[in-house]
């Protein structure tokens, strides 16, 4: 399994920024991570922000979304642990987060309290 973290998705970066750069930072972490997941032929663990904050244009969750479902037919398996950028204190709105654990279904588990997830693995 690999572990990854941090990957703060749909960032959204002022200082030191311009409107330009900023949009291709944005770019460059999606475009990233979709290679990355190209090469990947095992299972793999996303500890904690995965996305930059609770809600997230729906541009750049479409795009995760598709990047996710491409690599889950590959047949391995996705972990995706809640960090404290992908929670809220208005637990009544549904998260990005919560969101595309939705949309990817069964297929990945998205996981917000402590879980075993595989043999001695425990997130």
């Amino acid at each position: 399994m690999i572990v990854i973290n941090d990957t703060h998705i749909a960032a959204n970066r002022v200082a030191g920024t311009t409107p330009a750069s900023a949009a291709a930072l944005k770019q460059w972490t999606i475009d990233s991570l979709t290679v990355f997941l190209e090469t990947v032929n095992e299972d793999i663990l996303v500890a904690g922000d995965l996305l930059d904050s609770f809600h997230i244009p729906n541009t750049e969750l479409l795009a995760t979304y598709r990047m996710m479902d491409k690599w889950l037919e590959k047949g391995y398996g996705l972990y995706i642990l809640k960090g404290n950028h992908d929670k809220s204190k208005d637990s009544s709105k549904l998260s990005s987060f919560d969101l595309l654990g939705e949309l990817l279904g069964d297929r990945a588990m998205f996981i917000s309290h402590p879980t075993r997830i595989d043999g001695n693995i425990y997130v």
